[in-house]
């Protein structure tokens, strides 16, 4: 008797990232899986119940079987279709995918169980409308669906927001960051603001200090004449005259 022998894959023909995608399938574990039988009951699909009811337990952050059993019995309703139309495969694939997703969210206490839960029925619920939508030629129909779908996928990405939340414990980090620009040198200075004595500092060792006592003459700056003038500095010329001018112009009014 002759036996057959398997094809032989020439190096070329193999796909590109084979061996990087092996090694990563291989350090990632697999999620259970669960089987049911003709009766509409569940378990392992070998012989470990007691391995498998570890791995549920792990999978779902509980040990508790009162919760094991009541998400299953909804996964399992889940897997009707209209009119409770169900078969085995569709009842193994809903909670098969149920169990993948749970080792992923990794659900830490039995509210995030349930809500991830909620979470499989509404990509369900949507994944039904865009589906009866596409399947019908009447454009009022479609749109109904389209609608409906809709809704469902912001009540999905609103149920993620609150599991991250909750995972998260609500807490938010904000990093601010300050830029100021030095009008002397046009550089651009990043960094935290330092408060001291009510006024904000900024520590700047690259650039000095500019120091002035109350009561002295500034340095007088150049201007943009050719020649080479001064700009004068502020002070108090021509003030007493300004002065004396508002005093008449009150005593004008009066």
């Amino acid at each position: 008797m002759s036996r057959s022998r398997k094809p032989v894959i020439a190096p070329e023909a193999l796909e590109p990232g084979r061996e990087e995608a092996r090694l990563w399938a291989d350090q990632r574990p697999a999620p259970p899986r669960a089987h049911v039988d003709d009766e509409g009951y569940y378990g392992a699909p070998s012989g470990d119940h007691e391995g498998w009811r570890w791995r549920v337990s792990q999978a779902l952050g509980s040990t508790s079987p009162d919760l094991q059993n009541m998400v299953f019995a909804e996964l399992l309703s889940l897997a009707k279709g209209p009119g409770g139309a169900t078969s085995r495969y569709a009842e193994e694939t809903v909670m098969g995918v149920a169990l993948a997703a749970f080792s992923s969210v990794q659900p830490r206490t039995e509210f995030e169980v349930l809500l991830a839960v909620q979470m499989i029925a509404t990509h369900l619920f949507a994944m039904e409308e865009v589906r009866m939508g596409r399947a019908s030629t009447d454009r009022n129909v479609r749109y109904l669906h389209a609608n409906i779908a809709t809704k469902m996928t912001r009540t999905y990405l609103a149920q993620a927001e609150a599991l991250a939340k909750l995972q998260g414990g609500g807490k938010q980090q904000v990093e601010v960051r300050h830029v100021y620009v030095d009008a002397r040198g046009g550089q651009n200075i990043i960094g935290d603001v330092h408060g001291g004595g009510g006024a904000e500092k900024l520590h700047q060792p690259h650039e000095p200090a500019l120091e002035h006592t109350p009561g002295e003459a500034c340095a007088p700056l150049r201007s943009k004449d050719p020649e080479g003038h001064f700009v004068h500095g502020a002070g108090s010329e021509g003030q007493d005259a300004v002065l004396s001018a508002r005093r008449r112009k009150g005593l004008g009014r009066s």
